[in-house]
């Protein structure tokens, strides 16, 4: 079965909380935890909790198995409503993961970074690193997209060898038409092979 983003959605946006709100209480701040690696993740449209519902949760559980001990774990509960993927990348949702991309870097000298994400929340990743510093780009030492709408694009600053772009078959988000197919639901799979290849990129 096949699912057209259509406009109609665009009136479920009516009911995500005003950004500002949403910034005050997903942003770490003064709060971020330092490790020898931060693993940020952007979830999905419309998946709830901060790493959404099926990719975001095995991914981390799986990297938790191979990075060492004391990483820390940080999931993008941005407005991710259908007019962010639309039109590519929730604003608020990059804004947000490069802030606290920036400022992992800040506060906690030689982290690794991982930034990760799914669907809309792989424009999210592709964008928030675009835009980061040459500080968070020299941190960045793997990025997994999962179902990433902007395949094939390349992220200024970050070398190829460091992006693992997944993308099954017949996953019509991954040539960039709006139209979810089974094969989009399916990423969760890939957690363990995807964490697997971080380590190796950690060293």
């Amino acid at each position: 079965m096949k699912f057209v983003l259509s406009l109609g959605l665009l009136a479920l946006a009516t009911s995500a909380a005003p950004i500002e709100e949403l910034e005050k209480r997903q942003l770490f701040g003064s709060s971020t935890k330092c490790g020898p690696v931060a693993v940020l993740f952007s979830r999905g449209t419309f998946e709830v909790g901060q790493n959404g519902m099926t990719v975001g949760p095995e991914f981390t559980t799986a990297l938790q198995a191979v990075l060492p001990s004391g990483t820390v774990f940080w999931g993008n509960g941005y407005n991710n409503d259908v007019v962010g993927y639309l039109t590519g990348g929730s604003l608020q949702g990059i804004s947000m993961m490069r802030a606290q991309a920036e400022e992992y870097v800040k506060k906690c000298p030689g982290i690794k970074l991982v930034l990760s994400g799914y669907s809309q929340g792989a424009q999210v990743t592709h964008k928030a690193l675009a835009g980061a510093s040459q500080a968070v780009k020299e941190a960045t030492k793997a990025v997994v997209l999962f179902g990433d709408p902007m395949s094939g694009t390349a992220i200024p600053g970050i070398s190829k060898d460091k992006i693992n772009t997944i993308c099954a078959i017949g996953d019509t988000i991954c040539t960039g038409l709006p139209i979810i197919t089974a094969s989009h639901m399916v990423y969760a799979a890939n957690s363990i092979s995807a964490a697997a290849w971080v380590r190796s990129k950690i060293g």
